[in-house]
């Protein structure tokens, strides 16, 4: 039985390992096929292509994007993405900067209640695109 994932995050939002080590990776599990779908970015999509195409394993380009409902938050997973992606770029760069806003509030909320931690610390933990509340809890620990 071959097996598959596709829901995987690199380091492009909360994930732990580069687009490509992340494809690495699924090989060495002995995946059969991996999709690379970041928190509202693409930006590691052609790196993991190509670390999947030098392995000779499956790939599928996608996204996670956020988005909100009247019943709270909710994440759409979209798989198979052109890569012609302007129609969705704009969309992508609202939810960061959407994202980013939440995380100011998030960490000044948290130094008004006399936490020590800074801004620049979150964006240093995340070295991706897509910054997170998963950042700020790794900085918090």
């Amino acid at each position: 039985m071959q097996f598959i994932d596709l829901h995987t995050h690199s380091q492009a939002s909360d994930g732990t390992d580069s687009p490509g080590q992340l494809v690495r990776n699924a090989q060495i599990q002995g995946l059969a096929a991996v999709a690379v779908t970041d928190h509202d970015t693409v930006s590691g999509l052609d790196e993991a292509e190509a670390a999947a195409r030098d392995l000779g394993l499956e790939f599928v380009r996608g996204c996670e994007l956020s988005t909100s409902t009247e019943l709270g938050e909710m994440h759409v997973l979209g798989l198979w993405l052109p890569r012609d992606l302007a129609p969705l770029q704009d969309r992508l760069q609202y939810l960061r900067r959407k994202r980013s806003e939440r995380n100011v509030r998030i960490v000044e909320k948290l130094q008004g209640l006399g936490v020590e931690i800074e801004l620049d610390e979150v964006l240093h933990e995340a070295r991706g695109e897509s910054v997170g509340r998963p950042h700020i809890a790794a900085v918090l620990v």
